[in-house]
């Protein structure tokens, strides 16, 4: 009974230790600011890296490489020309990439969630047939997701599709990153084609995105069209547009902004939909900049309060501080825009 007590007992104590090594491993990789890329973190002399990849991975096969485990297989993708190691939200995701050396075709990235504590890996492989071996099929490039603690593939984090999403589209030209079958290894170890789930996913994006630019062009040309009449009636000032009369001075100023406007929403890539803040604020800038100068030129040259109401003012007078006041809110909009967005 003693002997089966002490057992239990460093059993026990021995998942404790394994438990608190996987623990700061997490911890290790989240803090650790000594490595820049993957080839640094397999060089590590204490191994942690490795050490976290192996516990958090499946165990078995490499498809029909039976010496060879899926961890093998994967942690010799980072042996090669690596990529830089990314943190996001606060160094809680940290993703990473590489290429097995001698042998850049073959590559990996590794997402991993320092919070939740799981790593899900995806590696690009060739020559090899599926692991139910019943369907053998001409080689292919494909690719290969599995993850310990995801069951299925679409319980798969957005991030980590974004994630690999991107590591596609940063492949260098002459080494495209082209899948053509792509598996997906849960944490109940079976393999599943999830190939039709990444076209859909592709799909789904695609037309979101199509969908997202359809409706920016909607401010565009709403905007691109005001403006254009707007500058049109300025310049010309045609009777059918209410003549000299509708198209004064705070008009021509009005309309530089707006084309300002449209130049810093093309330069800046800022959502074409702040127009609609841009268009009333200009406006109001220019009355009131427009206003004041009228005020201070009656006051300086001693005329009546009338004087206000009936001069011609200037196409150019109170330009400059409207530009001002306008340049100042555009900083503020760009530096807003950049931080919450």
């Amino acid at each position: 009974m003693t002997k089966r007590f002490l057992i239990i007992l460093v059993a026990l104590f021995w998942c404790n230790l394994t438990s608190a090594d996987e623990t700061s491993n997490f911890e290790w990789i989240k803090n650790q600011t000594e490595f820049s890329d993957s080839l640094d973190l397999i060089s590590d002399n204490k191994g942690r890296f490795e050490k976290l990849i192996k516990s958090n991975i499946s165990t078995r096969s490499f498809f029909d490489f039976k010496d060879e485990t899926l961890y093998q297989r994967f942690i010799s993708t980072f042996s090669g020309p690596s990529d830089h190691i990314k943190y996001y939200e606060d160094r809680r995701y940290v993703v990473t990439s590489g290429c097995m050396a001698h042998a850049c075709l073959f590559k990996g990235l590794v997402f991993i969630d320092t919070k939740e504590k799981y790593v899900i890996g995806l590696t690009r492989h060739y020559h090899t047939e599926p692991f139910d071996l019943e369907k053998v099929r001409p080689k292919s490039e494909d690719l290969l997701i599995f993850s310990k603690t995801h069951k299925k593939f679409k319980d798969l984090p957005e991030l980590f599709l974004e994630s690999v999403d991107d590591w596609i589209k940063r492949a260098d030209d002459f080494d495209p990153i082209n899948p053509q079958v792509i598996r997906f290894v849960g944490n109940d170890d079976k393999i599943i084609d999830v190939t039709n789930n990444w076209n859909s996913q592709n799909s789904l994006e695609t037309n979101l995105i199509s969908k997202i630019m359809t409706i920016n062009v909607i401010p565009w040309i709403l905007m691109f069209f005001i403006t254009l009449v707007w500058t049109a009636g300025v310049t010309f000032k045609p009777n059918s547009m209410g003549g000299r009369e509708s198209w004064g001075p705070v008009n021509f100023k009005i309309s530089i902004l707006w084309w300002i406007s449209i130049l810093f929403v093309f330069l800046t890539k800022v959502s074409p939909f702040y127009f609609i803040i841009m268009v009333p604020l200009s406006v109001l800038m220019v009355s009131a900049a427009s206003g004041k100068a009228e005020v201070d030129h009656a006051i300086k040259n001693r005329l009546p309060a009338e004087s206000i109401m009936t001069r011609m003012q200037p196409n150019t007078e109170a330009l400059l501080p409207s530009l001002l006041y306008y340049s100042v809110f555009l900083i503020i909009l760009y530096f807003a825009n950049d931080f919450f967005f």
